[in-house]
């Protein structure tokens, strides 16, 4: 039960259909308000995995988003600390796929809001962060999902409403 959300010309397609991990891949400009979407349909993604207590890892693919503004970056803090203290205890990895370096940029500076948010593996192809989120998962005991792997996965298109293309 993933997510295509958008606001303007920016996006975020939530894909969970690997079971154990969930992949976010941004496009454009992260706004409050996609921002704001984005935390709110991750913390009910959570609450979900707190239920059945079940763990995942994540990974953030930022290859086609641009940087953040302030007021952004800010909301990504805040929406990260709304998860809760727990969120580490069931999100136990987190890979974030960085192409830019104004993107890292910001990393670090949010990991400067929140020491939480420093923990996370930075790699340059969606192949490495899967790569290694499947032995993460295979450490911790978790099965593997059939369905992907890091030759196999494909990135997902710009949603066409968030395009900066007009008709």
């Amino acid at each position: 039960m993933g997510a295509v959300l958008k606001d303007k010309e920016s996006a975020v397609v939530v894909d969970d259909a690997a079971r154990g991990i969930l992949i976010a891949s941004w496009f454009g400009e992260p706004t409050v308000e996609l921002v704001d979407q984005y935390y709110s349909w991750h913390g009910a993604f959570l609450d979900r995995h707190r239920k059945e207590r079940r763990r995942f890892i994540l990974i953030t693919d930022t290859y086609a988003s641009t940087r953040p503004s302030p007021a952004a970056r800010k909301r990504i803090a805040d929406g990260f600390k709304s998860l809760g203290p727990d969120v580490r205890d069931f999100t136990f990895q987190s890979y974030i796929i960085v192409h830019n370096a104004l993107i890292r940029g910001v990393l670090t500076a949010l990991g400067w809001l929140d020491e939480r948010l420093s923990e996370s593996v930075i790699v340059a192809t969606p192949a490495d962060a899967i790569e290694g989120a499947l032995k993460d998962l295979e450490k911790a005991g978790i099965p593997r999902p059939a369905n992907l792997s890091p030759q196999g996965y494909r990135r997902p298109a710009r949603p066409k409403e968030a395009s900066r293309e007009t008709a």
